[in-house]
């Protein structure tokens, strides 16, 4: 129903978050989009201060990060939103994965954009836990308690990002 609506659809999002009842009542609105840019992520975008990519370290997601980024600078819609781009997360990370670890500390040497240098990802990557990926989902509540601690990290240094920003 969303994409068939009347063009200035994607301003909804927008207005419902500046309503008092949901603006007084939440600190921070965390917002997830497919992994398309689309009419979705652009209402995302359009209602948002800040945005985060989270990638994961393969090539094929490195361009799709550039890709994302020149479709930013394209868009009509977004050319007069201060949209502040707090960095990269790489996501599904893992020690005993060699070849993707390589991609993560040289994705510059792999002639993707400079937006992948070292400053404009966040030190802290959410790791890969395969029980989670194959688990049962009577068990997925449990299994994610051993990424507690890993997402506890990746939001401190988002709250740090945050302060340095404001």
């Amino acid at each position: 129903e969303f994409e068939t609506t009347a063009r200035g659809a994607e301003k909804r999002l927008k207005k419902l978050i500046a309503k008092p009842s949901v603006l007084n009542n939440y600190d921070f609105i965390l917002i997830d989009t497919p992994a398309t840019y689309s009419v979705y992520s652009q209402a995302s975008l359009l209602a948002s201060d800040y945005y985060i990519v989270p990638i994961a370290p393969d090539v094929f997601s490195a361009l799709g990060y550039d890709l994302l980024q020149k479709a930013l600078k394209k868009d009509l819609v977004l050319e007069d939103h201060k949209l502040i781009n707090l960095g990269i997360i790489f996501t599904l990370t893992s020690k005993s994965k060699d070849e993707r670890e390589k991609v993560t500390k040289n994705v510059k040497r792999n002639n993707i954009q400079e937006s992948f240098e070292k400053e404009e990802r966040f030190n802290k990557t959410l790791y890969e836990h395969e029980r989670i990926r194959t688990g049962k989902l009577e068990n997925f509540i449990y299994d994610m308690t051993s990424t507690k601690d890993n997402i506890v990290e990746i939001t401190n240094e988002l709250l740090q990002k945050l302060g340095e920003v404001k």
